[in-house]
């Protein structure tokens, strides 16, 4: 009778250190899950970009990591020349905005690469971390308005045609471009933050370069690179 009760009790002990062993490995298993890097990510964000003008943008984007630090992502952005568009002229009591009826818009498409790098968590129990990430894309452009309206005479002593009621079209504008985005990004399970600055061969005024009238260009504001800098916010998914 005493084997049959140091058996069990044997047994008993066996049992009760396997459960604990579960526990603990299944307590750590959902304390890694609740604090694992996101893998899906939304966001929003407003830039400020810088070339031949400012403009400011509004950019949608989805980004899914397949990888643990590299994924796909694709996004939705919409610039318009703001600072272009109204024009400071000169009234009776001062000042006043004048809008440009040839104000350029630009709906971009951006298929993108994402790169992330280890996170550096600033919590014991990693609540809250930061990483930096790089996002290469294409700008895939919409050429909605590739039209300006002018004057059929330029101002006096000048090639500058100003508003009118002439016309003209561009022809060869450029639509596509490359993007490489750069950020600093704060984050836990839930949302992230993110500050950064992108750097571009993309040019909003490229739907206004080769307008022709009567042999001359009506419109050069340059091709040149545009640097953007950007806060972010997203939802981690």
């Amino acid at each position: 009778m005493k084997r049959v009760l140091s058996l069990l009790a044997v047994l008993c002990l066996v049992a009760q250190q396997a459960s604990a062993i579960n526990l603990d490995s299944l307590m750590n298993v959902e304390k890694k899950e609740a604090h694992r890097i996101p893998r899906q990510m939304l966001s929003f964000s407003f830039n400020i970009n810088t070339a031949a003008d400012q403009t400011y943008s509004f950019q949608f984007d989805y980004q899914w990591y397949a990888l643990k630090y590299m994924g796909v992502g694709f996004g939705l952005e919409y610039d318009k020349n703001d600072v272009a568009d109204q024009q400071s002229r000169d009234e009776n009591h001062g000042y006043a905005y004048h809008y440009e009826k040839d104000a350029v818009l630009r709906l971009n498409f951006l298929p993108m690469l994402s790169f992330r790098t280890p996170t550096v968590w600033f919590s014991h129990d990693r609540s809250w971390g930061m990483m930096l990430r790089c996002d290469p894309m294409l700008v895939m452009s919409v050429p909605k308005n590739d039209a300006m309206w002018i004057s059929p005479v330029p101002l006096p002593g000048t090639s500058y045609y100003p508003e009118g009621n002439v016309k003209v079209k561009n022809h060869g504008g450029k639509w596509l471009a490359w993007r490489i985005r750069n950020a600093l990004s704060f984050y836990n399970e839930f949302g992230m933050l993110s500050l950064g600055v992108s750097f571009s061969d993309y040019n909003i005024y490229s739907c206004r370069n080769h307008m022709m009238y009567k042999g001359s260009k009506v419109f050069n504001l340059g091709l040149g690179n545009t640097t953007t800098v950007f806060l972010s916010l997203g939802a981690c998914l």
